[in-house]
């Protein structure tokens, strides 16, 4: 089957939304030419530093079915966007063709955030809704802060009209990515210093350790570099995090190829990279790997919590910590630190105050505290529904 081209812009509306406090709005823009199919996504007024995924729902015969198309994560401002390419006649490499799906939606879980019909002709999602699988696995749930009032979205008049409103807030979300920059500059040249530092102490690890590793695949060691399209008209600091962001991921991938890559949890966690890192008995507060801070000096911080388990103490214990990344189409997103721990108050770090709130059960029936970092801004991601043990 040929398809011919086919251009269509879709309203995304919080009309069935499931995710409380909020008032949502995006559209998408579809785009069939021959066989080669793109679609695009924007959204706005969402959880801020969050993710949600992006699912083509459609009927077949007295069935739905649905297929998930990837993940839009969101910034600081609560915006996100995502650009997806597929193959019209297999989407997804599924036995069903776009033609098939006439519906987009955005969840968690079975939270909806938005959704949108590509064809109005059945309108079904009320009733997928309600039938969602309320077992759909997804923790990674992150901060939710208040969101000011909602504005309509305007419906478009032209499609001239609206390809030029895609492109503005495109332009402006962009500009509008510096803040705290001060915060960051600190960061950095923390960062800078410790580089320098400790590239002689990584080397010593790797010259008095033999490590087997598992096969990784080629692709995993990629250079990092991410890419940007709208001239000299860039904020300088936005290029200046941007430049260093690629600077230390491209450093961590040097790193980790002397460590051995794991797959450490019971559950297949897609867009999940995760490194071995072995306790020699060495000088504990001291890492290699950026924001290491994070698991060696929070505890200062919090001297009303004498008797909180650190994770210095419990990497001593299991000899060990994970180093993980998160990406989206090869951009690193999160960096990851994982403290091995059971599920229990007497080893969840710091209880839960620096922001190791999410578990993942481990195949040794151990788990996971896992910290997540923003690789641009070098923050802390707190879990909006956070993963508390009873005490």
């Amino acid at each position: 089957m040929e398809f011919i081209y086919t251009r269509k812009f879709v309203i995304l509306r919080d009309d069935l939304s499931s995710i409380l406090g909020l008032k949502p709005k995006g559209h998408a823009l579809l785009e069939i030419r021959e066989n080669k199919g793109k679609m695009s996504i924007n959204i706005d007024r969402s959880e801020k530093e969050n993710f949600y995924k992006v699912y083509l729902v459609g009927v077949n015969d007295q069935d739905f079915i649905e297929k998930e198309i990837g993940r839009i994560f969101t910034d600081d401002r609560g915006k996100g966007n995502l650009e997806i390419l597929f193959n019209p006649k297999n989407v997804g490499d599924d036995e069903y063709s776009i033609d098939k799906y006439s519906a987009i939606v955005l969840r968690k879980d079975k939270n909806v955030l938005l959704t949108g019909y590509i064809d109005e002709k059945n309108k079904f999602l009320s009733k997928y809704i309600s039938q969602i699988d309320e077992n759909s696995y997804s923790r990674e749930v992150y901060q939710e802060e208040k969101v000011g009032p909602a504005e309509e979205l305007p419906e478009p008049r032209v499609l001239e009209e609206v390809e030029e409103e895609i492109i503005k807030e495109i332009i402006e979300e962009v500009e509008e990515k510096v803040e705290e920059v001060g915060e960051i500059q600190e960061i950095e040249e923390v960062a800078k210093e410790e580089l320098l530092r400790d590239e002689k102490a990584v080397e010593e690890i790797v010259e008095n350790t033999e490590i087997e590793n598992e096969e990784v695949p080629e692709e995993t060691f990629q250079n990092v570099e991410t890419k940007f399209e709208y001239g000299e008209d860039l904020d300088i600091e936005y290029i200046k995090q941007l430049s260093y962001k690629n600077q230390m991921s491209n450093y961590v991938l040097n790193i980790l190829r002397f460590f051995p890559y794991v797959k450490p949890f019971n559950a297949n966690l897609e867009g999940y990279d995760w490194w071995r890192i072995e306790y020699d008995g060495a000088d504990i507060h001291r890492g290699f790997l950026p924001y290491y801070n994070y698991l060696s000096n929070m505890y200062n911080v919090y001297p009303f919590m004498p008797n909180a388990t650190t994770c210095q103490e419990l990497i001593a214990k299991y000899n060990h910590y994970l180093f993980g990344l998160y990406r989206e189409n090869n951009d690193i997103k999160y960096y990851m630190y994982g403290i091995p721990g059971t599920f229990t108050s007497l080893e969840h770090p710091y209880r839960g105050v620096t922001g190791f709130n999410t578990w993942f059960e481990s195949a040794d029936g151990i788990g996971y505290w896992v910290l997540y970092i923003n690789s641009m801004t070098g923050k802390v991601i707190f879990p909006i529904n956070p993963m508390t043990p009873y005490y």
